[in-house]
Formats: structure tokens, C-alpha cells, sequence
């Protein structure tokens, strides 16, 4: 009975933290944090695994990955002490705020882990996935085309809970805080219909479907479909290249290489139809190339200027004239502003870093940000945590028999490189929609290799 409630808690929570726009329920005085909806739910599936846990708590405290997500804990504790103590760069609400909404998202492993409990479980919170993903796709369609409301959080005024409105060449946030959360989602999700579209019958009859799976697999394909068009339109252009990696690497794992191409050019073609994912592109490109011409026509100029017939000829040096300078926004900030702060961070204290909050809400590279905050220590005990989770899966890695489970695996880990890239551009794992579902369905992940790893020992 237990098991049950914190199920369908754990539905509930999951459908909340995607499909409800982040409203405020209540400022905290004094900071920039706001108390939401979707933090009371949370708060409440918590408690019930609390309450089903405290059963067979010696088990849970000997898991490995547990262990490390606790030294993890552990690390960001002694850091936050630091930075109030130490290096004093941590106003000390802030830090800790901070802090326990690392736990929050983290969290949510626990639970994924503990409320998976067989692949009719699996079957269960995948379809609530994938019939999420259109809900998110009829607010995306009905905010581009019917001027439907945008809540978003991307500065301190539109946290307020502030409708927007769509204007042509905007972003497309849907239910999400931001489109960088958006695309994060979908880079993770769409591995996954790809592994079933592209998958065994055996997956599709144990997801529920037992007959007309061509049809199945088609309709699959229109919300595949569905998720391209948000990923285009949320215009994050880096969500593009991760989203070809993971798509690839699961086609790749399937042995489905000549649908690499299908799947590539439908891709071009709805990347092609975005004007403003193109002009980002094209922007980058222009940055980029006149940063080289830059460096050849400076080199030339050197040479010319000291060569030895210069110097005979003696005559009045020639000034070469100022180029117009290109810039791409999201490409200076980093490397002029958010990237170096967070080096400057982790310089200050190499160990452990300067605290949560010391660098302010964003450094657009999720790697930087755990070294500047919380030093070394800190992501290194961060990677364990990733890698314990990596290695699950590949130990228990399905060569042959491939049903739901097996196909969930695959996708997951296919995800993976597509997710480690968006990292190196997008704090991903500090937007609250995405870090809880994110490590919620990680925990799902290594509760079925578990589930896996049982099986295969009883053979």
C-alpha cells in the first residue's frame, strides 16, 4: 500500500514539476528565492518516502551510489562553512538556501529508485513522460500561435510570475522557466523515443502496446516530431548538437545505422525552418571567422612591418584600419565574465571553492560552477556520483534480449554524452524543472539495472 501512495505521489510530483509554470507561492524576505507549488509537493512525496524507507534503512544507507551522493552532501556542507567562515564570500541565508535546494533535486534519486519497483512501474512512468511531452508541445504550439501566456524566471522582475507574450524572434519557454531548461529536458527525453521507435516489439508490448505497433511506432514518430519542433523553437543552440549526439549514440547502440541519415535529415529540415536558430548560427559562425581573419591579417602585418626591406626603405609605417567588431552575446559573456569569475572562485580556494550563491545564479557551464563554488573536492565528488550511476548501466548493459528495461538502459546512456555537453554550456543542474527530473528518473534508471542485474544472477 505504501509502495502505491508514494507512486502515483511520485506521478503526481513528476507531471507538477513539468507541466506547471513556475508561479511564486511565497517570497523568502531577503533574497531572490521564492517558495513555489511544486516545492510543497515535492516536500510532501519526501515525507511518504521518508515514512516507507525508515523500514530498511540499513540497505539504503550500504548503497554505493547512495554513499557517494551523501559525501557529495557532505563536501557542499563544508564548503558552505567555508564561505561563510573562511573566505567570507557567502551571505549565510543565501548559501544555505542554496544548499538545500541542491538536496531538493537530488533528492529525487532516492525516490526514483526506491518507487521503481518492477517494469510495469517503468511502463507506468514512461507513458506519463511521453504524454507530458505533449502537453508541454500544446502549450509550446498555443503560446507561437495564439498568444497564450509565458511564465518564466530568466531575470528577478519575470520571477514575480509576470505573463509575457510570444514576439517574433522570441524563444519558446513552454512550461518551463527558461528555453535552456526546456531543451535540456528534451535532449534527455528524446533518446528515449527514439530507443522505442526504433526498438524491439518486446519493448512496445511490455510498454502496453500489444497490438497495431506499426501504427504505434508511427504515432511514437508524430510525438518524436513534436519534441523536434520545441527543440528548434526553444533556439538553444547548443540543445542541437546534443540532441544529434544522443539521438546518434542510441541509433548507434540499436545497430540502426541507416537510419542515422532519416533521422539527420528531418532534423536539417526543421533546423532549416527556425530563422532564429539560424541567425544564432550564423552569428557564431561571423564571431568566429572574423576572430581568425583577425589573427592572420594581424600576423601578416608583423611580418611585412619587420622585414628586413621595410627597415631599408624607412618609410612612414601604414595603419591598418579598425575592423568592425562582431559579437555574439551568450559567447562573450561567458568567456569575458561568467567563466572567469568562476575560475577566479576556484583560485581563491582550490579545495573547496568559495560556496553555493558566491558566484552569482549563473556561470553557463555546470562544470565551472561546482569547481568555483565548491572546489575541487566538491566536483570531484559530484563526478563520482555520475559515474557510479554511468557504470551501473554499462556493467548491466543489454547485449542481447532487449525489452522495456533493457531499451530504457540503452536510451539513458545514450542520453549521457548528449547531457555531459549541454553541461559544459547551460547550468542545467541548477534549473530546478530540470536537476529534479533529472536525477528522479536517474534513480529510476539505477533501479532498473538493479532490477537487470537480479535477473541475470537468478540465470
Amino acid at each position: 500500500m505504501t509502495h502505491s501512495i508514494l507512486k502515483y505521489t511520485t506521478a503526481f510530483t513528476l507531471v507538477i514539476i513539468l507541466l506547471l509554470p513556475k508561479f511564486p507561492f511565497w517570497e523568502i524576505p531577503g533574497s531572490q528565492v521564492a517558495i513555489r507549488f511544486e516545492d510543497l509537493v515535492i516536500f510532501v512525496t519526501y515525507f511518504l518516502f521518508l515514512c516507507a524507507i525508515s523500514r530498511d534503512l540499513k540497505s539504503f544507507l550500504k548503497d554505493r551510489i547512495n554513499q557517494a551522493i551523501f559525501i557529495y552532501f557532505f563536501v557542499g556542507f563544508v564548503s558552505l562553512l567555508s564561505g561563510i567562515l573562511v573566505t567570507k564570500t557567502v551571505v549565510p541565508a543565501i548559501g544555505i538556501l542554496h544548499f538545500l535546494r541542491r538536496i531538493e533535486y537530488m533528492g529525487m534519486f532516492f525516490v526514483g529508485v526506491y518507487v521503481l519497483k518492477s517494469k510495469e512501474d517503468l511502463a507506468f512512468f514512461i507513458k506519463v513522460l511521453f504524454l507530458c511531452l505533449l502537453y508541454i508541445f500544446v502549450i509550446g504550439l498555443g503560446q507561437r500561435f495564439f498568444n497564450w501566456p509565458i511564465i518564466t524566471t530568466q531575470n528577478y522582475e519575470y520571477a514575480k510570475g509576470i505573463a509575457l507574450y510570444w514576439v517574433p524572434g522570441a524563444h519558446i519557454p513552454s512550461t518551463f522557466a527558461g528555453h535552456y531548461d526546456l531543451a535540456s529536458f528534451l535532449i534527455t527525453i528524446m533518446p528515449l523515443l527514439t530507443g522505442f521507435i526504433f526498438g524491439t516489439k518486446r519493448a512496445l508490448t511490455e510498454l502496453g502496446i500489444k497490438s497495431r505497433v506499426l501504427a504505434w511506432r508511427f504515432a511514437l514518430s508524430l510525438i518524436f516530431i513534436a519534441g523536434l519542433w520545441l527543440l528548434v523553437n526553444a533556439a538553444q543552440r547548443i540543445s542541437i548538437v546534443s540532441y544529434g549526439l544522443g539521438v546518434g549514440v542510441v541509433l548507434s547502440l540499436l545497430r540502426k545505422y541507416k537510419y542515422l541519415i532519416v533521422v539527420a535529415i528531418a532534423s536539417l529540415i526543421f533546423i532549416s525552418l527556425s530563422s532564429k536558430l539560424m541567425d544564432r548560427y550564423i552569428q557564431l559562425f561571423k564571431v568566429y571567422s572574423q576572430r581568425f581573419s583577425q589573427v592572420n591579417v594581424v600576423g601578416i602585418y608583423a611580418q611585412e612591418e619587420s622585414s628586413p626591406e621595410s627597415q631599408r626603405i624607412n618609410t612612414k609605417t601604414p595603419t591598418p584600419e579598425p575592423m568592425q567588431l562582431i559579437e555574439d552575446r551568450s559567447t562573450s559573456i561567458r568567456f569575458n565574465v561568467e567563466w572567469p569569475r568562476a575560475i577566479r572562485a576556484l583560485k581563491k580556494n582550490p579545495l573547496l571553492g568559495t560556496g553555493y550563491s558566491s558566484i552569482t545564479l549563473a556561470t553557463d557551464n555546470d562544470f565551472l560552477r561546482m569547481l568555483g563554488e565548491t572546489g575541487i573536492l566538491g566536483f570531484l565528488a559530484l563526478c563520482y556520483v555520475l559515474l557510479e550511476v554511468s557504470i551501473r548501466g554499462l556493467i548491466n548493459f543489454p547485449l542481447k534480449k532487449r525489452g522495456l528495461m533493457e531499451i530504457f538502459v540503452l536510451s539513458y546512456l545514450g542520453a549521457i554524452p548528449g547531457i555531459l555537453l549541454m553541461m559544459f554550456f547551460i547550468d542545467i543542474l541548477e534549473a530546478s524543472k530540470y536537476a529534479t527530473f533529472f536525477w528522479l528518473i536517474s534513480g529510476m534508471f539505477v533501479s532498473v539495472t538493479y532490477i537487470l542485474e537480479r535477473k541475470n544472477i537468478g540465470k
